[in-house]
């Protein structure tokens, strides 16, 4: 990641870091897939990516529902569903 990172490939370090995410999860890792989901969040929503920003809230809703942790989950399912009610939208729009 150090290397994308370098060439200024956001949205590949992002990628990477939901690739990372899944991973933890999938071993069993739930603190490190929770920060690295966090950190792939953060940075979409910093840069404005918003297919990114909807694939990190789905990753993270998957993780809080697996920690118990509600709140997080139905806020990341709840933005997921905004999100990408929102990207269908403007695809439809486009169409026409």
């Amino acid at each position: 990641m150090e290397i994308l990172s370098e060439v200024k490939d956001k949205v590949g370090v992002i990628h990477s870091l939901q690739k990372l995410s899944e991973l933890y999860m999938f071993k069993g890792n739930n603190t490190e897939a929770i920060k690295t989901g966090e950190t792939s969040f953060k940075m979409s929503k910093e840069m404005g990516f918003v297919e990114e920003m909807k694939n990190s809230s789905l990753i993270l809703y998957n993780l809080y529902s697996k920690s118990n942790n509600i709140n997080g989950a139905l806020k990341m399912y709840v933005l997921h569903i905004r999100l990408r009610d929102s990207i269908s939208n403007i695809e439809n729009q486009k169409k026409h």
